[in-house]
C-alpha cells in the first residue's frame, strides 16, 4: 500500500499506482536511482505518446505535410497564460496552462511520466474506439477496454473527460449513421465501458474511504 508522505494526517493507504509500482520495481532490479528511472520513463512515454498520436492522426489524415503540422501543433501548443492581460491572475482564476500542466502536452513533456502515460492511454482508447465504429467485430472494443482498465487505475479521473468526449462523438454518429451502424457502435462502446468500469469503481471506493486522497483530488 502507498501513503502520501506530504502530510501527517491519518490515512489507511491506497493500492499502489501500477505505473509507479513498475517504476519502483525497475529501480530495484536495475539498482538505478529513482530519479533516473523517473526521468527515463518521462522520455519513454513522450515517445509512446507521439507514436500513438501519429497513428491516430494517420487514420484521418493522409497528407504528410498536414500530418506533421498536426503533430507539431500538438507538441508545442499551449494556452493563453503568457499573454499580458493574464499576467496578474493566479491560481484557478488564471488560464489553465498556468496551473494544470497535464492539460498541455508541451508542459507535460517537461514534468511527469504519469501525465504522458495517461495521455498515451487516452489516445489509444480513442484510436480503438474509432476503429470500432459501425463494426460487428469486438476486437477493437476489447483493446479500448483494456487500455481503459489501465487508465482507470493509473489516472482515474481522465475516464470522466474521455467519456464526455466520446459521448459527444456518439451523439454526432447517431445523427448521421444508419441504425445498424449505430447499434454496432453502441455495443462496442458498452463492451469497452464494461471492462473499464470495475477499476473505475474501485478507485471511486478508495476516494470515498481515504480522506487524504479525497482532499488531494478535490
Amino acid at each position: 500500500r502507498t501513503y502520501n508522505l506530504f502530510t501527517t494526517d491519518p490515512q489507511n493507504g491506497l493500492v499502489a499506482n501500477p505505473l509507479f509500482l513498475v517504476l519502483g520495481l525497475v529501480s530495484k532490479v536495475t539498482t538505478l536511482p529513482l530519479i533516473t528511472v523517473f526521468q527515463g520513463a518521462r522520455v519513454l512515454f513522450a515517445v509512446t505518446l507521439f507514436l500513438a498520436v501519429k497513428k491516430l492522426i494517420e487514420t484521418r489524415i493522409s497528407n504528410p505535410k498536414t500530418l506533421w503540422t498536426s503533430l507539431l501543433f500538438i507538441a508545442f501548443s499551449s494556452g493563453i497564460g503568457w499573454l499580458p492581460p493574464f499576467s496578474n491572475l493566479v491560481g484557478f482564476d488564471s488560464p489553465i496552462d498556468r496551473w494544470q500542466p497535464e492539460a498541455i502536452t508541451y508542459l507535460s513533456l517537461y514534468l511527469n511520466p504519469l501525465f504522458l502515460a495517461s495521455m498515451t492511454l487516452q489516445v489509444l482508447i480513442l484510436h480503438h474506439l474509432l476503429e470500432s465504429v459501425g463494426s460487428s467485430e469486438r476486437s477493437s472494443a476489447l483493446k479500448a477496454g483494456g487500455w481503459g482498465f489501465l487508465l482507470a487505475l493509473i489516472h482515474g479521473y481522465d475516464i470522466i473527460s474521455l467519456g464526455v468526449v466520446w459521448a459527444l462523438y456518439l451523439i454526432y454518429q447517431f445523427r448521421t449513421n444508419s441504425k445498424e451502424s449505430t447499434a454496432a457502435t453502441l455495443k462496442n462502446t458498452l463492451v469497452a465501458g464494461a471492462i473499464t468500469l470495475p477499476p473505475a469503481l474501485f478507485m471511486y471506493l478508495q476516494l470515498k474511504s481515504n480522506s487524504v486522497f479525497r482532499q488531494r483530488v478535490e
